[in-house]
């Protein structure tokens, strides 16, 4: 199966007062990430981790099991190179890929909706309302919010969040 997360910014201290998240944010990602299994591939839209960028890829990220897709997001600093070496299967800017009978653009970043791309899979955003019309609705109907506050700080299956997306926005 097909999951997806984003915006998990484990070990970073500012995080549950600047996102409301819940004290024990960290412990919920990372028990749902250990859940998958070697059938699995996660596709992680950025900011995995605010601080000891070692030991969470160390102890967290190349233990697990399934396959490990990663769009880099704005607090992922290091080179690409890095990031494979330390348990990331795939490393990009940008991912255009075929999903079912969609065209996704996965994104760290709400960009714009190219003509060929139906819709934009993105974090960053954090389900903020500022920067969506209500919480968890994205930007426009193609936008796809993936914030771990919105899907109970858990990789939600790619099905899942098309289909939910699809019946809550009538953007079929």
């Amino acid at each position: 199966m097909l999951y997806i997360i984003s915006d998990t910014h484990l070990h970073h201290p500012d995080i549950i007062r600047e996102s409301k998240r819940p004290q024990n944010s960290d412990e919920l990602i990372i028990e749902s990430l250990r859940k998958l299994t070697a059938k699995d591939t996660l596709i992680h839209l950025g900011d995995i981790c605010g601080h000891d960028i070692e030991e969470v890829h160390e102890t967290i990220i190349a233990p697990l099991k399934c396959r490990k897709v990663l769009v880099k997001g704005n607090h992922d600093h290091r080179q690409m190179s890095w990031y494979k070496q330390h348990g990331w299967d795939m490393v990009q800017k940008y991912l255009l890929f075929r999903f079912s009978k969609y065209t996704l653009l996965a994104s760290h970043y709400p960009i714009a909706v190219p003509d060929n791309v139906d819709f934009v899979l993105h974090g960053h955003v954090h389900g903020f309302q500022r920067h969506m019309n209500t919480w968890g609705k994205s930007i426009t109907p193609e936008h796809i919010t993936v914030a771990c506050e919105i899907y109970g700080y858990s990789p939600i299956p790619l099905t899942t969040l098309i289909s939910y997306h699809i019946k809550n926005y009538n953007t079929a």
